[in-house]
C-alpha cells in the first residue's frame, strides 16, 4: 500500500481519490500511510468471514452501521459512532463480522505497540466529544454494519 500524494491535502486525507483494495471476500479498504502512521477506511459486507482469530490491536470508530466482535465467546456489539480500542495480544484475540448488508469504519494506527494509557485516554475523550455532539443523529436507525480487518501482507 503506497502513499498516494494526491490523497493528502494539508491535514486532510482524501479517501475519495483512492482506489478500493480488496482483502477477502466481503471486505475492501482504502489505506493511507505516512511514516509509521496509517489511516484505513474499511467497508465490510455480510459476506465477510474472518478466517482466523486476530491478535492485532485496533483503534477506530464505526462511521456507519453496526459491527459485532467475538472475543473468544464474549460478543460485543459496536453501533454507529462507537469507538473501538482493542489491545494487541492473545488475551484480546477476536473475530469481527458484519450483521447486515454493508458497514463502514475508520481505523488508525501508529505503531500499535505504542498505544499506551495516554493514547487510550485521548481516544476516550475524543469519542465522548463525538458522541455528545452527534447523539441525536446516532440514535437514528441505520441499515448497515461494520467489523474490523487488518489484512496481512
Amino acid at each position: 500500500m503506497i502513499r498516494e500524494e494526491h490523497a493528502l491535502e494539508p491535514f486532510k486525507v482524501r479517501f475519495d481519490s483512492m482506489e478500493w483494495q480488496h482483502a477477502l471476500p466481503g471486505a475492501r479498504f482504502k489505506s493511507f500511510h505516512e511514516g509509521e502512521k496509517q489511516l484505513r477506511l474499511l467497508e465490510l459486507t455480510s459476506e465477510f468471514v474472518e478466517p482466523e482469530w486476530c491478535e492485532k490491536g485496533h483503534v477506530g470508530i464505526v462511521l456507519k452501521g453496526e459491527l459485532e466482535i467475538d472475543f473468544s465467546g464474549h460478543v460485543v456489539r459496536y453501533p454507529e459512532g462507537s469507538g473501538i480500542l482493542i489491545p494487541s495480544g492473545v488475551t484480546s484475540a477476536h473475530k469481527a463480522r458484519a450483521i447486515s448488508s454493508t458497514a463502514l469504519c475508520v481505523f488508525g494506527r501508529r505503531s500499535l505497540a505504542s498505544v499506551g494509557r495516554t493514547n487510550q485516554r485521548a481516544l476516550r475523550r475524543m469519542m465522548n466529544r463525538y458522541m455528545r455532539r452527534n447523539a441525536l443523529r446516532l440514535l437514528t436507525p441505520y441499515k448497515t454494519q461494520c467489523p474490523i480487518l487488518w489484512p496481512t501482507g
